[in-house]
């Protein structure tokens, strides 16, 4: 009982200190918007990523049906493509944003401050849904999909011997029961 209270207040103590490093910077408003924004433009964005893919009646236990599975290669070229731009430009204005701190003044350097802020949370945002939707939707169509994703699957499975991680059918019964005597 005295550790998990001891871990309960080492969680507690980190997360104010984190809390206290971020409202004495002066980018704080940008990175507290960002906190909250994110999750909710990409979930918002998410969403409306499947419907327009056509990704929406593709479900992770069933197969695709043949027309999601033939426009699937165009689709996967244009979220990559998000996924690019919308990374660089996240790279571009969150450095913006954390030089040039959004204020409650009109001056130049806060309102630039704003606008860089705005733009690095929709970038991130866009950029976030856009990552979870190529990597959620290459594993409906192939489990091995984006290449780090498999070669990572070929070598759990060779370290495991386990058919889950190349997500082959299981051993015919007989045959796992001859396995599992050795």
């Amino acid at each position: 009982m005295f550790e998990l209270l001891f871990l309960v207040a080492l969680v507690a103590w980190l997360f104010f200190s984190a809390l206290e490093l971020i409202l004495s910077l002066p980018c704080a408003p940008t990175l507290i918007a960002a906190f909250v924004a994110v999750p909710l433009l990409a979930a918002n964005r998410y969403a409306s990523m499947v419907r327009a893919h056509h990704l929406a009646r593709v479900r992770p236990g069933l197969r695709p049906v043949p027309p999601e599975k033939f426009f699937w290669p165009l689709s996967r070229r244009k979220i990559g493509l998000r996924l690019a731009v919308a990374s660089v430009c996240a790279l571009v204005f969150w450095p913006m944003a954390l030089i040039w701190p959004a204020r409650g003044s009109t001056e130049i350097i806060s309102v630039a401050g704003w606008i860089s802020g705005l733009f690095a949370i929709l970038a991130l945002s866009e950029a976030l849904a856009s990552g979870c939707l190529y990597v959620r939707a290459s594993h409906w169509f192939d489990r091995h999909a984006p290449n780090f994703v498999g070669w990572t699957r070929r070598l759990l499975y060779r370290l495991s011997d386990n058919h889950e991680f190349l997500g082959e059918d299981p051993l015919p019964r007989e045959r796992r029961r001859r396995e599992k005597v050795f």
